[in-house]
C-alpha cells in the first residue's frame, strides 16, 4: 500500500473538518438573527468565544494521550455529538420585528436553546479542529521526506477548499434541524470511512 493512497484517504477527512466549521459560523449568524433576534454584534461575540475556547484546549497537548489514528476518530466522535445539541428541541414565538418576546416564559425558552446551542458549538469547533491536527499530523508522517513541503501546501489548499464549500453549503441548511441532520449525518458518514480505512492507516508501529 503506497503512502500516497492512505495520505489521499486523509484528504477527504481533511475536507470535512474546515467544511463543518466554515458552515457553522454562517449557520450561527442565520439561526442568531433569524429566530433568537440577535444583532451583529451579539453573534460576533458568541463566535469570537467559542473560537478561542480552542486556543485552552489545543494547549492540553492530546498527542501526548494517544496516537494519530485514536485522535481522529475520537473528536470525530465529539464533533458528531455535538450535532445533537443542535436541533431546535425548544419552540417559542418572538413578536416579529420588535426584538422582544410575548410570555415571560417564551423569555426562558430562547435561553435555553441558546445555552444548548452554545454547548454544542463548543464541542462541535473544538472537535472538529483537534481532529483536524490529528489528521494533518498523521499526513506529514506518512509523506516521503521530499514530498513533505508539497503536502503542507496541499493541506492547506484542501482546508481552504472545505471552508469555501462550508459557506456555499450554508443556505441550503438554514433551518435548525435540517443544519443539525444533514451535517450530522455527513460528519459520521467521514467517521465510517476513517473505521473502514482503518487497517490500512499506520499503527503506533508506524509513528515516526
Amino acid at each position: 500500500m503506497t503512502p500516497w493512497f492512505k495520505i489521499g484517504i486523509l484528504y477527504v477527512l481533511g475536507f470535512v473538518w474546515p467544511l463543518n466549521v466554515g458552515c457553522w459560523e454562517l449557520h450561527t449568524v442565520q439561526r442568531a438573527e433569524q429566530y433568537w433576534n440577535w444583532s451583529g454584534w451579539q453573534v460576533g461575540v458568541l463566535e469570537y468565544g467559542v473560537l478561542q475556547t480552542v486556543v485552552p484546549v489545543t494547549m492540553v497537548g492530546w498527542p501526548k494521550y494517544m496516537i494519530d489514528r485514536t485522535g481522529i476518530t475520537a473528536f470525530m466522535t465529539v464533533a458528531v455529538i455535538a450535532y445533537l445539541f443542535m436541533f431546535n428541541y425548544i419552540e417559542w414565538t418572538p413578536e416579529v420585528g420588535s426584538g422582544t418576546f410575548q410570555e415571560s416564559g417564551d423569555k426562558g425558552k430562547k435561553v435555553d436553546t441558546i445555552v444548548l446551542y452554545t454547548i454544542g458549538s463548543f464541542f462541535l469547533v473544538n472537535g472538529n479542529m483537534i481532529a483536524r491536527g490529528f489528521t494533518w499530523a498523521l499526513i506529514t508522517k506518512l509523506a516521503p521526506i521530499p514530498s513533505r513541503a508539497k503536502v503542507l501546501g496541499i493541506n492547506a489548499a484542501v482546508y481552504m477548499f472545505g471552508r469555501g464549500c462550508g459557506a456555499l453549503l450554508t443556505p441550503a441548511v438554514s433551518n435548525p434541524n435540517t443544519y443539525a441532520a444533514v451535517l450530522g449525518c455527513w460528519t459520521a458518514a467521514a467517521a465510517v470511512v476513517l473505521l473502514v480505512a482503518y487497517q490500512i492507516l499506520p499503527g503506533p508501529e508506524e509513528k515516526k
